[in-house]
């Protein structure tokens, strides 16, 4: 198999988690603890593997919370960024400029690896999570002098996601310039989409629908006459369509906690390294849970 690493070495890439506290089934699901650390903690501990720029969007009035929790988790990796005061004298504000330009100039496809930012955009609206996409896309590119061609959306429930699926998504996603990819056959919760963005500017544009805004992609999947579509069978060892490993509800965050008890002994450690995290192969938990039912 080919080595991840090898799979995706793209700088045009983002990897987006969309992740909020007012979940109506699970309050405050994304953080709470499991073994030691809050299920989003899981999920974007696989995701830095990844080696691409990750952004977690939350909404702004939960950022303080997992501006929290980000920093004590992750602050190796965690992108800090301050707004700067506009008071301050003219001096200063060229400096900062100055500075930023530098920054900019200095922040090559190397140093975006590994880096994790916490963004909120500017939109008060909690469910409209389209326009929060397109904000915290705007905001990074400002940040990070990035220039994005597609994002990876991840919603901050599904903890299993496959690396190995995602990277090899994102490559058949360029290749075949789609402009909507997405896997199908793997377990409900391990999957992701890609989308380019165009077209997400087009969706944020145009749809009006409250549930195509919260859902981010439906208008997309609505109209295949007008956006490219490809939809890519789960890779041999990940077919298993009726198997669930997203987090919904009590009893899903309970299997959850089962499958981290029965697969990985994790140090109870608050180290900010994730390696001393193992992270757990979606395709070993698709292997037991087969294996239960024989």
């Amino acid at each position: 198999m080919v080595g991840y690493f090898e799979l995706v070495m793209d700088e045009h890439t983002l990897i987006i988690v969309q992740a909020r506290l007012a979940s109506k089934r699970l309050p405050k699901k994304s953080i709470k603890i499991a073994k030691s650390y809050p299920l989003i903690v899981h999920l974007l501990d696989r995701l830095i593997l990844a080696k691409l720029p990750l952004v977690l969007a939350v909404p702004k009035s939960d950022k303080i919370i997992f501006s929290e929790l980000i920093a004590k988790y992750y602050h190796t990796y965690y992108h800090h960024h301050h707004t700067h005061n506009t008071t301050h004298n003219n001096n200063n504000n060229n400096n900062n400029n100055k500075d930023d330009t530098q920054t900019k100039l200095a922040d090559t496809e190397k140093s975006l690896r590994n880096r994790l930012y916490l963004l909120t955009g500017s939109s008060d609206h909690e469910n409209d999570v389209l326009t929060r996409f397109t904000e915290v896309l705007t905001e990074f590119s400002s940040l990070s002098g990035a220039v994005i061609k597609r994002i990876v959306r991840v919603t901050g429930d599904n903890p299993f996601i496959s690396l190995y699926c995602l990277l090899t998504l994102i490559r058949t996603h360029i290749e075949m310039k789609s402009e909507l990819s997405y896997h199908s056959g793997l377990p409900y919760g391990a999957g992701v989409e890609i989308v380019s963005i165009p077209a997400l500017m087009q969706a944020a544009d145009k749809a009006t629908a409250p549930y195509d805004r919260e859902h981010v992609t439906p208008y997309l999947h609505s109209r295949p006459e007008q956006f490219k579509k490809i939809v890519v069978p789960a890779p041999e060892g990940y077919v298993s369509p009726h198997l669930r490993v997203s987090v919904d509800t009590e009893a899903d965050f309970r299997n959850f906690e089962r499958r981290l008890d029965r697969y990985q002994s994790i140090k109870k450690s608050q180290s900010c390294t994730p390696p001393l995290r193992t992270v757990i192969p979606l395709r070993k938990i698709i292997e037991a849970e087969r294996k239960k039912t024989q």
